[in-house]
């Protein structure tokens, strides 16, 4: 008889929203779940990262809707633990401080459930290190406190403000903004100078963080006059003088931007790293997906796959019979992979990453030799794409200086002779650009390999329609990330969205759905952070 799978719960602390503030160990707990029950509070950013096959539940309080009640979301992770399900509760900050850590695990703990704490960054310290505050300094302050600013509706703020003004350390209160009166009077009222600094945190560590500091006396009436949103931390003492020396994360130059990658998660870390350590707020929200294409084994498949590409490029209205020149004999000889492959060929193209990978995953699965390719010329669409077939123990013979579709395809065209045999492992129904260049130059066979599709893919986990209208810039790394961006915002204006795009066809894809849009120069991460620098500059007016 098999054993029932035993479950177990994670308390993971999420942090204050920063993606890179969240712990290694949160970090490969979370990407472990099967169960993922999550607080409002937790970053967008964060959020992203949930493994796509885990049940997700959103137990945060959301407009319209009410927050999870205590008990419900104890038996909540009770009995999906009873399933023996992997479960991540997933709280915003740390979950033992002031997150009602304890009561989750108390009703685990009767019933026996295996469960863990894995502390998170808490925003009472993080935030104010954002903004140039540290809590505790050997001049101001050897101490810090931290207190709950919450109050129940209709009932007084329950503090003891004659012993909190007696103390000499920081004081830093959590949810305490519809409370801020009563704290910052109460203070004073127990004896606090009136003239001690004061200040109030809002959206911490993001794009929209933004503070006031004044005194206790004056900060209700600043605050009053210039409303901050939540969430956001009220913080006490001499240490709030230090901010407008401190504040650090203000001074990057992409502070106050945030930025949407939309490029397939595995492909985005370099870029979204590097934006980040420029101050970006960076949401890795991949609008597509690669998925090899394992029919090319099952010959009945492939070819249907190969007539619905002859029959896309015959509805391409623009110079047909160009694009026509795989004849409907050289498309059948990619029926099968092993068959496309007894050819001899004299050049192999690859035109993206993905399609190195899917390529060589598929010559490992059908026990293919790369000494099949012995003599052959390679030719890579980009330094991407030249450095991972590096990564294979294959260096390119030919990358051209534009990285476009165009310029290969004009290089090979001048490079190859007439009765050469070429070979492109690439994207389903890619661009004929490519083909078009080669063959106005050349009379060669041209076997086009369907190596991988792009699937769109849509994003629940963010209001990807709200961070629109908010503004913001989304990078775009093909015409097909493009499309999968518009899907995911229907009925939705994108005229004021600032793409970045990586090349000419994916701006051309970006215009047509309405997107303003600038062009790197060339299709490396340099050239596009470059250009995302640009573009900040000029619309700050710098």
């Amino acid at each position: 008889m098999k054993q029932k799978k035993e479950g177990k719960v994670w308390l993971v602390g999420a942090g204050p929203s920063d993606a890179e503030l969240l712990t290694l160990k949160a970090k490969r707990v979370l990407e472990q779940a099967e169960v993922v029950v999550y607080d409002r509070l937790v970053g967008e950013s964060i959020l992203l990262m949930m493994p796509e096959a885990a049940e997700k539940i959103d137990a945060g309080k959301r407009s319209g809707n009410h927050t999870m009640p205590q008990e419900q979301m104890n038996e909540l992770l009770l009995k999906k633990a009873q399933e023996g399900k992997c479960v991540v509760r997933l709280k915003g900050g740390d979950p033992f401080l002031f997150g009602r850590g304890g009561e989750e695990l108390e009703l685990l703990a009767k019933y026996n459930i295996p469960f863990e704490v894995v502390p998170g960054v808490t925003s009472a310290i993080s935030v104010p290190a954002y903004n140039g505050i540290p809590v505790t300094h050997r001049d101001y302050a050897s101490s810090v406190h931290i207190i709950t600013g919450h109050k129940k509706k209709d009932e007084p703020l329950n503090l003891d403000f004659a012993t909190l003004a007696k103390l000499e350390g920081t004081l830093v209160f959590l949810m305490g903004v519809s409370a801020l009166i009563d704290i910052c009077q109460g203070l004073c009222t127990g004896g606090k100078a009136k003239e001690t600094p004061a200040a109030l945190l809002s959206r911490g560590t993001t794009a929209k963080q933004k503070r006031i500091v004044s005194t206790l006396e004056k900060l209700p009436e600043e605050v009053k006059k210039n409303p901050l949103e939540t969430p956001a931390i009220i913080v006490v003492g001499e240490v709030c003088g230090l901010a407008e020396d401190f504040n650090w994360y203000e001074k990057l130059t992409l502070f106050g931007k945030k930025i949407i990658v939309t490029r397939p998660r595995e492909r985005s870390r370099v870029l979204a790293e590097r934006l980040r350590s420029l101050g970006a707020e960076v949401l890795e929200l991949p609008t597509i997906e690669i998925h090899p294409n394992e029919r090319l084994a099952d010959e009945s498949i492939a070819v249907d796959e190969c007539a619905a590409t002859e029959k896309d490029m015959q509805q391409n209205t623009v110079n047909t019979e160009i694009q026509n020149g795989i004849n409907k004999t050289d498309m059948h000889t990619v029926r099968k992979l092993s068959q496309a492959l007894e050819d001899n060929y004299q050049y192999v193209i690859f035109t993206s990453p993905s399609g190195v990978n899917c390529f060589f995953d598929q010559l490992k699965k059908e026990k293919i030799d790369i000494r099949r390719f012995a003599g052959a010329k390679i030719a890579a669409l980009g330094a991407g794409t030249a450095k991972e077939l590096q990564l294979h123990g294959v260096f390119a013979d030919l990358v051209p200086e534009v990285y476009d579709a165009a310029h290969l395809g004009i290089c090979i065209g001048e490079a190859c002779a007439d009765g050469n045999h070429i070979l492109i492992p690439r994207v389903r129904n890619g661009s004929q650009e490519l083909i078009r260049e080669i063959q106005k130059r050349k009379k060669v066979t041209i076997a086009d390999l369907p190596i991988y599709d792009t699937i769109e893919k849509e994003q629940k986990w963010v209001n990807v329609p709200k961070l629109v209208e908010e503004g913001c810039m989304v990078v775009f790394t093909s015409a097909s990330t493009v499309r999968g961006f518009v899907k995911n915002v229907p009925d939705t204006d994108l005229s004021h969205v600032q793409g970045i795009c990586i090349g000419k066809q994916t701006a051309q894809e970006a215009k047509k759905a309405g997107i303003s849009c600038v062009t790197a120069k060339s299709a490396t991460v340099e050239d596009l952070v470059q250009t995302i620098l640009n573009c900040s500059s000029q619309s700050d007016g710098k």
